[in-house]
C-alpha cells in the first residue's frame, strides 16, 4: 500500500484591500447674523447694550461709589428708567381722557 500524502496546504495570499475612501468633510453651515458670538454677560443676561465711553465711564463711577458691579447698576438704572415712563404715560393717558375739561390760557404780551 501506498503512502497517503497529506493534501498541499494552500497558500495564503493577501488579497488587496480597497482603498481607503477619504473621510467626508462636513459642509460648512453659513454663520447667521444672530448666531455669532456675543460677551458672555450678554448671553446669560439675553440683552446687549452698546454705549459710548462718557456713559460708560459715567456708570462705572456710580457702581464704585454705591459699592456694586457694572451689571447691577445698569439693571438698576433701566427699571428707574421704565418706571419713570410708565408713570408718565399712565398721566398723559388720564390727561387724555378727561380732555373736556376747560383750558385757561394767558395771552402773551
Amino acid at each position: 500500500m501506498a503512502a497517503k500524502r497529506k493534501p498541499a496546504k494552500k497558500s495564503k495570499t493577501k488579497k488587496a484591500k480597497p482603498a481607503a475612501k477619504p473621510a467626508k468633510k462636513p459642509a460648512k453651515k453659513p454663520v447667521k447674523k444672530a448666531a455669532r458670538k456675543m460677551p458672555k454677560a450678554a448671553k446669560r443676561e439675553g440683552l446687549a447694550i452698546k454705549t459710548d465711553p462718557a456713559l460708560e465711564a459715567r456708570l462705572r463711577m456710580l457702581a464704585t461709589k454705591m459699592g456694586k458691579d457694572l451689571p447691577a447698576v445698569i439693571v438698576q438704572a433701566l427699571n428707574e428708567f421704565a418706571d419713570t415712563w410708565e408713570d408718565h404715560m399712565q398721566t398723559v393717558q388720564a390727561l387724555q381722557d378727561t380732555e373736556d375739561r376747560v383750558h385757561l390760557t394767558v395771552p402773551k404780551e
